[in-house]
């Protein structure tokens, strides 16, 4: 992706030969006894200069998600669609006042991103090699107290 716009998919030499395309690098495996996939590296949505708190202070309310339960039975790959459990804590005033837990969240991964609003500068990588920002969305379906 570059600018929202799909450059290419992610190959490795196998799904490259079957496509008629040059590898990316994709190929990955969790151990050696699994068979090998595809995943990415590097990945990451880009920051901006605007602070975490700066984010924040400018959503004035809403929610601030810091995990998430459930990825592995609660998306579906193909449409995109998802509802999954999340915590976090509840923003008023551009401050946290209280944690929530136990709530879900719902809506549509490819409706998420045309969705992102604002990006902060805390880029955050995991494990994976994928990172991301804080990052403002609207109109996420939530559901709990």
């Amino acid at each position: 992706m570059e600018n929202g716009v799909l450059r290419s998919f992610l190959h490795n030499t196998k799904t490259a030969k079957k496509d008629g395309v040059a590898p990316t690098g994709n190929g990955n495996k969790m151990s050696y006894k699994a068979a090998l996939d595809i995943s990415p590296t590097n990945l990451y949505i880009t920051p901006t200069e605007t602070s975490k708190e700066d984010l924040l202070k400018e959503l004035g309310t809403g929610l601030l998600i810091k995990d998430l339960s459930g990825l592995h039975s609660g998306i579906n790959p193909i449409s995109g669609d998802f509802s999954v459990i999340a915590g976090g804590f509840v923003i008023e005033n551009g401050k946290k006042v209280r944690p929530i837990e136990q709530i879900t969240i719902a809506g549509n991964f490819y409706t998420v991103l045309k969705s992102i609003k604002k990006a902060a500068n805390d880029l955050n990588q995991n494990r994976s090699g994928i990172a991301s920002p804080s990052l403002w969305i609207e109109g996420i379906k939530v559901s709990g107290e």
